[in-house]
């Protein structure tokens, strides 16, 4: 995947079946709760393990943080998040997580763009 704020990720979904989850609630957890994804459509595949390379840039917000004021930039190397680059929110992000290689999730960019 790569966008016009400076993403570029590749990992490899063979084998792996995709599914859309539009308008559709989900249990998420039993008995915890669930969610649903707007009727516009949302389509989602989880990439092969270490399989993952490159680069993710945030820019408009992430969970745990709220609206970005400045990017976060993730570091991938073998699925995993080696680094994470940014002013004060990329930290608080960092450490609102129990582990280090957990990104913070974030609203999709529309020009980004996947091969």
């Amino acid at each position: 995947m790569t966008c016009p704020n400076g993403t570029d990720l590749t990992a490899s979904i063979v084998g792996r079946p995709g599914r859309s989850i539009a308008g559709m609630p989900l249990a998420l957890h039993p008995g915890k709760g669930g969610g649903c994804a707007f009727p516009d459509g949302e389509a989602h595949v989880c990439p092969v393990e270490g399989t993952g390379e490159g680069r993710v840039v945030f820019d408009l917000t992430a969970h745990s943080v709220g609206a970005l004021k400045e990017p976060i930039i993730l570091t991938i190397k073998k699925g995993m998040v080696t680094d994470i680059e940014g002013g004060h929110q990329a930290r608080r992000g960092a450490a609102s997580s129990n582990k280090p290689t957990t990104p913070p999730a974030t609203t999709a960019r529309p020009k980004c763009r996947s091969a």
